[in-house]
């Protein structure tokens, strides 16, 4: 029940006799306050009946009224009834034989006022602060055996704090706060009603039977009720995934238009429709009045507890406000016996009652319901009569005086009787069997609805039960009917005729609905778990409201239908570490299930397409290497250094085929073989080619200087250096195999939130950029050597399609890099991997093997111009015609015939001199071959080889052919034989 603010306790440890003193002071303090009060309407009236032993009582009869009248208005008729139903249980006992058949007794029952401090000034009646060593009662009072209330929380924390010293029980019929569990400070504390924890907990399990998961909740400002039921309310909820959305406190000081704020405050979430009201009755009533104040009477459900829901009196003038109301009460019963005595109640009937005149001027009893009133008082009135029954049944173990009860009651009586108490067990008025477990009954509370009779007056009704043994509620929904408007129709835009015909015979006005036909929904926003993978995001203006967000495509939503409800990704750091790669369910969103891994196979499009141009490739790269196998003793293929060419067909050849092993599924073999061969097929090449262009670039620069000839330019030298090349390329991939990590094969998801897992094989992005970084190296040098070789005679094209080859694989290769690494699946990588093999295999087979195969197939090799820049087996021209050459490097190239233009006459008398080795150069053949002559600048000829001679070189200078060590330029000392430049022939 509920209670107002207090600060006074007890200190636990301490010595009671010094409490003692302690509070009497404090209690006299306030008994001198109270009674030099001009506040204190009356004497100090009670209502006393003589006994042998005397039960007494702290029940409210009176309430503070306006303009600070103090205890000076009637309370309501519930109230009154329970302090009438205390004398007639009293007298009950006295009539029974069964029960105390020897003793009488009496009671005297004191007005608390409703306030905590008169509770504590009507205490003081109880007690003495004489013979304290002998006594435990006062002498007004020296056979009480104990007290029966109070109905207030805070009026009982008070009057058990202080009777608990002098060890006198009290049993309380409506204090139901948990602040009264701790027995070491209330060790004489028993109630016939139950905590209020066990309520909260009640009135959340009626919460989530009708499905309202989202509520506010009003409670007032004191400690032993508002507050720790607030606290207890809370704790249950979160128990039992109901979210209190609203809280607003009422202070003790609120006025009218702190009332306002309240009902504003509710009216903020529109959608959350249900109210728990944890208060005592006067905050309740003002609640009330200012939703009539502010038109807010039908669009609250309110859920009451039993500070203001046990009796309509408690809400009067306020009801069409609480109309519809569902309250959780102590369950009780009526008493029937008892309404028929109050029909009859008369001044006579009760002469030593000093309010029976004001009670009987001020209200009938003609029709008396009793339902939730008067049985607990019954019960406390008969728990004292049992217990006092059984201990002197068995002789009063315990007391020295025994069962002496004149004369007065000795503290060990007093502590022995309650321990009888404690341990009673008897049938209630409500059937039931009762008995205290620490101090409590059972809990079981009554489900009320408030509803309007047909004569206009409201009752209660009960509609259900919840019994802690069943932890259950059980409803007739049949009973129930709210106050609320008929949301099932919307009338926004009809007109009464529309209504009619689009809703039928429907009162636009009707607000009364019965539970069977709609139970009002208690939300901020429609629930979102109905979709998968959505969830509720907590708005931001409102603790109830939310909106339904999708979670990613990778989350699933967890805590379902929770106040934690979240996404939450399938794959967390430590999924991804052990590559345990899963995914959302698509049914339910609700778990993540394993994702197969998946690779480039060969029944993909993009794979058969690869497929085919690498087999297109492989079959040209064979046509070609059989054309130069047959061809062998050609001239053009001997021209064109066929140790390295075979080097580069074996290059283009491993382009193709390693597409296949990137197209088949990953494992360590087909791992190993990428590996080993993306790096090194491409050196095969270019390392080749940088030789060949190296060779010739060094040849004419050296022809243009000096008289020697360069070093390492026979066709034995330039297959070392391309060799030492690729094992460069070798070492490399060694090093990113020992160094780096071994061959692998590893499952990767490239976006967590595609369903995409890879089997990939593992390689380090080290040692891949080592490689690639290799290979444009070499791809960068060849051009530098293509550029500047790119203006030769037109014999040597064949460094014009070196350039145009270096250039396109340029192209092909920085395309190849920006999407390599920029791309997130592996996928794509192996697909930009294999066409970067395939367009560079291409390129190298039509730019620098096709005029080759044109040359052996299309052109005859008499017209064929081939030029050797080794100079080891030169061509020989002559007047006669083309001299055939021996083996030899051949890098110079032209489709045309060799023009032999006619020389003079006098060069070949000249020729015909030759003696010993020796030419004689005549006048003729200097005059006739002057002017051709000139144009032969720097052209070296070797005569290594030429058997008779014994110099390196002959030089042509200014038309005169001269040796190194000949006194006389005019002679030779060899077969002269003058290189073709710039298309003219000697």
């Amino acid at each position: 029940m509920a209670v107002l603010r207090t600060n006074v306790s007890t200190k636990r440890g301490i010595n009671r006799d010094f409490v003692s003193w302690w509070m009497l002071s404090l209690a006299g303090c306030l008994l001198m306050a109270c009674v030099h009060s001009s506040h204190i309407r009356r004497g100090r009236e009670f209502y006393a009946q003589a006994g042998e032993v005397t039960l007494g009582g702290l029940l409210s009869v009176h309430v503070n009224g306006g303009s600070g009248a103090f205890c000076s208005v009637l309370r309501e008729s519930g109230a009154i009834q329970r302090m009438l139903s205390m004398a007639y249980a009293v007298n009950e006992v006295n009539s029974r034989d069964d029960l105390l058949p020897n003793v009488t007794l009496g009671f005297a029952i004191y007005d608390d006022c409703s306030t905590e401090t008169m509770a504590l000034v009507e205490t003081l009646n109880f007690i003495s602060t004489e013979g304290l060593d002998n006594r435990c009662t006062g002498t007004a009072y020296p056979n009480l055996i104990g007290v029966v209330g109070a109905e207030n929380s805070g009026s009982t924390r008070m009057a058990a704090e202080l009777l608990g010293l002098f060890h006198l029980p009290i049993i309380s019929h409506f204090a139901t706060s948990d602040v009264l569990n701790d027995m070491s400070l209330f060790p004489t504390f028993f109630r016939t009603v139950p905590p209020d924890r066990l309520q909260a907990k009640a009135i959340i399990d009626i919460l989530v039977y009708f499905e309202w998961t989202y509520v506010s909740l009003v409670y007032s400002d004191d400690t032993s009720y508002g507050i720790e039921g607030m606290r207890k309310l809370q704790k249950e909820a979160e128990d039992a995934s109901v979210q209190i959305c609203f809280a607003e406190i009422i202070s003790v000081t609120a006025l009218g238009t702190d009332y306002d704020d309240v009902i504003r405050q509710l009216r903020r979430d529109r959608n959350v429709k249900v109210v728990v009201m944890f208060s005592n009755f006067f905050d309740a009533n003002q609640v009330f009045a200012a939703a009539k104040r502010n038109n807010a009477t039908e669009e609250f459900v309110w859920v009451g507890s039993d500070g203001w829901g046990v009796s309509v009196e408690e809400i009067k003038g306020q009801e069409d406000a609480a109309l519809g109301a569902l309250t959780v009460v102590p369950y009780s019963c009526p008493v029937e016996r008892f309404a028929n005595y109050l029909k009859t109640l008369t001044v006579d009937k009760e002469p030593n009652n000093p309010w029976i005149g004001e009670i009987l001027g001020n209200m009938s009893f003609s029709v008396v319901r009793n339902d939730n009133v008067v049985s607990p008082v019954f019960n406390a009135v008969n728990m004292f009569a049992h217990a006092l029954d059984d201990m002197l049944r068995t002789g009063c173990p315990g007391v020295p005086t025994g069962c002496n009860i004149t004369g007065g009651l000795t503290c060990d009586f007093l502590k022995t009787l309650t321990e009888h108490i404690r341990n009673v067990s008897f049938v209630g008025e409500c059937g039931f069997e009762l008995k205290f477990h620490h101090g409590e009954v059972v809990g079981r509370y009554a489900l009320q609805n408030l509803q309007r009779r047909t004569d206009g007056t409201y009752e209660y009704v009960r509609v259900g039960m919840w019994d802690i043994d069943d932890d259950d509620v059980s409803v007739n929904r049949s009973l129930i009917y709210w106050n609320l408007k008929d949301e099932r129709y919307n009338w926004t835009g009809y007109s009464e005729e529309d209504t009619t015909e689009i809703f039928g015979p429907v009162s636009r006005t009707r607000t009364i609905v019965s539970a069977l036909e709609q139970t009002p929904e208690s939300i901020c926003s429609h629930p979102c778990d109905y979709v998968a993978g959505y969830v509720t995001v907590p708005s931001k203006d409102s603790a109830c409201c939310w909106t339904c967000s999708e979670c990613r495509s990778n989350e699933i939503v967890t805590n379902v239908g929770m106040p934690t409800e979240t996404c939450t990704a399938c794959n967390d750091e430590e999924s991804i570490e052990i590559q345990n790669f899963t995914w959302p369910d698509p049914e339910d969103r609700t778990r993540c299930l394993p994702i197969p891994a998946t690779h480039l196979n060969w029944h993909d499009g993009i794979a058969i397409l690869l497929v085919v141009l690498a087999c297109l490739g492989l079959a040209l790269t064979m046509a070609t290497l059989v054309t130069f196998t047959i061809n062998n003793e050609h001239k053009l293929i001997k021209a064109c250094n066929r140790e390295l060419s075979y080097i580069i067909i074996l290059g283009v050849m491993l382009e193709f085929v390693v597409v296949f092993c990137f197209v088949a599924e990953p494992t360590p073999g087909t791992c190993t073989t990428t590996r080993l061969l993306f790096g090194l097929n491409f050196t095969l090449i270019y390392a080749p080619l940088v030789t060949k262009t190296n060779q010739v670039y060094r040849i004419f620069r050296s022809g243009r200087r000096s008289v020697k000839r360069p070093k390492f330019i026979s066709s034995q030298a330039q297959v070392v250096i391309a060799c030492v090349l690729m094992v460069v390329q070798v070492i490399l991939t060694c090093m990113g195999f020992i160094l780096v990590s071994p061959t692998s094969v590893k499952k990767d998801m490239p976006v967590l939130t595609e369903k995409l897992v890879e089997l990939q094989c593992e390689q380090h992005v080290y040692e891949l950029v080592a490689t690639l970084v290799y290979n444009v190296l070499l791809v960068l040098v060849c051009t530098y050597y293509a550029i500047i070789t790119r203006n030769l005679p037109d014999n040597y094209n064949e460094s014009r399609f070196i350039s145009f080859q270096v250039y396109t694989t340029l192209v092909i290769w920085l395309a190849f890099v920006a999407t390599f690494f920029t791309a997130k699946s592996a996928r794509y990588r192996t697909v930009y991997s294999c066409m970067a093999m395939i367009l560079n295999a291409f390129t190298t087979l039509i730019c620098y093997f096709s005029p080759k195969l044109y040359g052996v197939y299309f052109v005859n090799q008499s017209d064929m111009n081939v030029q050797g820049t080794s100079m080891r087996n030169p061509t020989v021209t002559t007047p006669e015609g083309t001299v055939p050459e021996r083996p030899g490097s051949i890098t110079g190239v032209n489709f045309s015939p060799a023009v032999t233009r006619p020389q003079a006459a006098s060069f070949s008398a000249a020729m015909e001199h030759a003696q010993d080795g020796q030419v004689q150069k005549s006048d003729a053949m200097a005059n006739g071959t002057e002017n051709d002559i000139k144009k032969v600048v720097n052209g070296t000829i070797d005569l290594d080889d030429v058997e008779g001679t014994d110099n390196d070189a002959t030089i042509i200078v200014n038309g005169t052919c001269t040796t190194d060590d000949s006194p006389d330029p005019s002679y030779v000392k060899s077969r002269v034989v003058i290189k073709e430049m710039e298309g003219t022939q000697v």
